[in-house]
């Protein structure tokens, strides 16, 4: 998925980037940066496909998790 379809798939679920780092104990910027595909830290990821009901790799199909 593109960056903005997994903000809306949040969004469309009540889910602000800023609660995801709320409920994860980090800044918001970490999250959006996971989102746009600039880092790949696994439980930022998994955390947020959980949200959506989704695997990882169908969030981020091109950047397999290492």
């Amino acid at each position: 998925m593109k960056a903005n379809e997994i903000r809306a798939e949040l969004l469309r679920r009540n889910i602000t980037v800023k609660s995801v780092a709320e409920a994860l104990g980090i800044k918001h910027p970490s999250v959006s940066q996971v989102i746009y595909g600039v880092k790949r830290t696994p439980y930022i990821r998994e955390y947020i496909a959980s949200k959506v009901n989704k695997p990882v790799s169908d969030l981020w199909p091109e950047q397999e998790q290492a």
